[in-house]
Parts: structure tokens; C-alpha cells; sequence
């Protein structure tokens, strides 16, 4: 579905700590400018899961439940004509019972003009094209959730979803067509709890290391077939493992991966059509000469109907070296996926989802969803 808020051209930041949603309430409600200079937006949603997953010892999904999905704020306000701030905030349940405050985005941009725009702060990493299309609200895409993958950082996503550090964009058009680019420099990630519960940490406020990630992205958006995208992207960046008390850990004989990411998309949308594809090749270099060379890729595929009614598939493929230190330090094996559902758009801004998931990992099973997701 296509982003009705905001181009997959603005992104944004995370921390843990109830101060950020004090600030965004102080900018909505008590800042002296005027209210028609702020953009606010709300997504959230409600999902029943169930899976007969036998392995799933949580008792949370195999019994059947609903879960709050993310409530996603989301703030913009433009300094002057050159100058605007972005802010996401996401508030998420726990399974403690409690809830965990993010700041996702923050980002301050500066427009020279349409070619070239700088960006600093916290961003969703150019990676790809799911990662930038859309961000936190799940009305944004046809399906429930993400490909596994793709999850966020702290969602037991395996790629980097962030970077805090330098974007600078912008858009070339031609009578041809468009060609947009994307280049990051900034923080690279770690991986925290390496070999238990391992997941990779952005470094929002610090670097562990000297070396910073690099990612770019190149799309080219040809004017003779409307809809039609067709991108490159890479990410390139250190990557150390360390345990629960933050000491570096060895896993698999390595302490750290030098990560090469490359990864190629294409996406159609016109005339009722959705078709998105992505497929990375992820080369972790351990210690000595050894590397090793990973593939993840998914393709969806929609076709809207009656203005209201989309059914869609997708199937999704991760396949690992067994012996990699970085899979190993995030607990990470084979997965495949195929997942088909449909979807009813209510209205705009409201729409309910339902799909079966069959999942193929280290065990057979089905999984099962419900979700009413819901913009404000």
C-alpha cells in the first residue's frame, strides 16, 4: 500500500526512556508556533495470533491471543523553507506486561534543492527498499507484518534496519525518467547478548569502533512504465559481538565479522497491482580467511479489486552458512516462509488483514493472523 503520509524519501530514531514522549507532548501542546506548522500522525493496530508451532514454549501464540500492535507517533514541522524536523516515537508492550518507550527516528534536514539534501540524526538504514518504502505504522503495507528478516533491530531482524550519522539524498529526473540516491555514513552496529538471546544494537549514542557503516541506494523510476521502480543498495560495516555484561565474546571463533551487504529490488504498482521483490547477499569475513556468503529474499505480489479488497502472497527465503559467527552470535537459522491473506480497506486510514503463515524452519507449522490496523 502506498505511504499516504510521508515519501519513502523521509525517516527517522530510538532511546528508552519516557523524557522523549514528555518532549513530543511539550512540542504538540505548549510550543509558541503555530499549530498548522506541525504535522502529527498517529498508527497503531490490534492482532489475534495463533500458531501450533510445538516449539513455541511462550504459550503466548499457541493458545491463541491478542496483542496492542506499536502505537506510532509520528511529528514533522518545518523550520522555514530549507530547513524541517522529523520525530517518530513508538510505544510497544513487553511481555513482562509493561511498556517500552523508542524514540525511532529524529532527523533535521537541510533542502539546497531537489538534487541534493543533507540529512543528520537516526534514520532507517537505505538497505533495501521495504526498510525506506515503509516505516513503523502497519497500515502502510498490505500484509500484517514484515518479511522476517526485515524486522527492526530489536525485533530479531538480522539486517541493519538503522543508522545514526550523515544521509545525503536527493532526485535526478530526466525526460527518460528519475534516478533517486542515497548515501549514509555513520555508526556501524554491535551485537548485544551474542550467542544467547543475540541482537544487533545500532550504537544510537556511542561507536565501538573506529571503522563507521557505509550504506548507499540507487532507484530508477523510468517515466515510460508508471510504477516501476528498480533499485541497488549495499551496507558495508564492523560488526563486534559482546556478552550480556557488555564484554567482547568470542562465537564461533570470531569476536567480530567485517559485513558486506548487496542487495537488488524491484517494485511495480499501477493499475491495481502490487509486486515488491528484494534479495540480499550478506558476506560476513571472520577471523583469518575465512568468510561467509548468506542469501535472504522474499516476493509479494497483490492485486486490489472492488476499490477495497487486495489478496496477496508472499514467500520468503533465508538461508545461512551454519558456521557463520554472525548468525551464530544472533541465534539465527534457515527460516522459510509463505504467507497469503487478504486485506479490506474500511476506509483511508482503517483496514482489517487476515493470512496464514506456513513456516518452515527447524520445525513444520502454521501460524494464523487477525489484524485491524487503524491511522489517526
Amino acid at each position: 500500500m502506498k505511504n499516504i503520509f510521508k515519501t519513502k524519501d523521509e525517516r527517522l530514531l530510538p532511546t528508552r526512556t519516557p523524557l522523549f514522549l514528555a518532549f513530543f507532548i511539550f512540542l504538540i501542546f505548549l510550543h509558541p508556533l503555530k499549530a498548522s506548522t506541525f504535522e502529527f500522525k498517529g498508527f497503531a493496530d490490534v492482532t489475534f495470533n495463533y500458531t501450533d508451532n510445538k516449539q513455541d514454549t511462550t504459550d503466548r501464540n499457541t493458545n491463541g491471543a491478542f496483542s496492542l500492535g506499536h502505537l506510532d507517533l509520528y511529528l514533522s514541522h518545518s523550520l522555514n523553507d530549507r530547513i524541517d524536523v522529523l520525530g517518530e516515537i513508538l510505544i510497544e508492550g513487553e511481555d513482562n506486561g509493561e511498556f517500552e518507550i523508542d524514540l525511532e527516528r529524529l532527523q533535521i534536514s537541510y533542502y539546497f534543492r531537489d538534487e541534493f539534501i543533507v540529512r543528520a540524526g537516526r534514520f532507517h538504514n537505505v538497505l533495501g527498499y521495504w526498510n525506506t518504502a515503509y516505516h513503523h505504522g502497519s497500515l502502510l503495507y498490505t500484509t500484517i507484518d514484515r518479511p522476517s528478516f526485515l524486522q527492526f533491530d530489536d525485533q530479531g531482524g538480522v539486517l541493519p534496519t538503522h543508522l545514526i550519522g550523515l544521509w545525503l539524498t536527493g532526485r535526478l529526473s530526466r525526460n527518460q525518467g528519475t534516478l533517486e540516491y542515497s548515501v549514509m555514513a555513520g555508526n556501524g552496529p554491535k551485537i548485544k547478548n551474542a550467542g544467547t538471546t543475540g541482537s544487533l544494537d545500532p550504537n544510537s549514542v556511542s561507536d565501538n569502533n573506529k571503522n563507521k557503516a557505509l550504506s548507499f541506494h540507487l532507484e530508477i523510476l523510468p517515466s515510460k512504465i508508471e510504477g516501476l521502480g528498480i533499485g541497488i543498495s549495499g551496507n558495508f560495516s564492523e560488526i563486534q559481538f559482546f556478552d550480556i555484561d557488555g564484554n567482547r565474546i568470542l562465537v564461533g571463533g570470531a569476536n567480530q565479522v567485517i559485513q558486506e551487504i548487496l542487495s537488488a529490488d524491484l517494485e511495480y504498482s499501477a493499475k491495481n497491482i502490487e509486486l515488491i521483490a528484494e534479495g540480499y547477499q550478506i558476506r560476513d569475513h571472520g577471523s583469518g580467511a575465512s568468510h561467509f556468503i548468506n542469501y535472504a529474499w522474499y516476493i509479494q505480489g497483490g492485486y486490489k479489486f472492488l476499490e477495497r479488497v487486495t489478496p496477496y502472497v508472499r514467500h520468503e527465503r533465508f538461508t545461512i552458512h551454519e558456521e557463520d559467527p554472525y548468525f551464530l552470535a544472533l541465534g539465527k537459522q534457515d527460516k522459510k516462509i509463505t504467507v497469503a491473506g487478504i486485506r479490506f480497506d474500511i476506509m483511508a486510514f482503517s483496514a482489517l488483514k487476515a493470512e496464514v503463515r506456513l513456516v518452515d524452519s527447524t520445525d513444520h507449522y502454521e501460524e494464523y493472523a487477525v489484524q485491524w490496523a487503524f491511522a489517526f
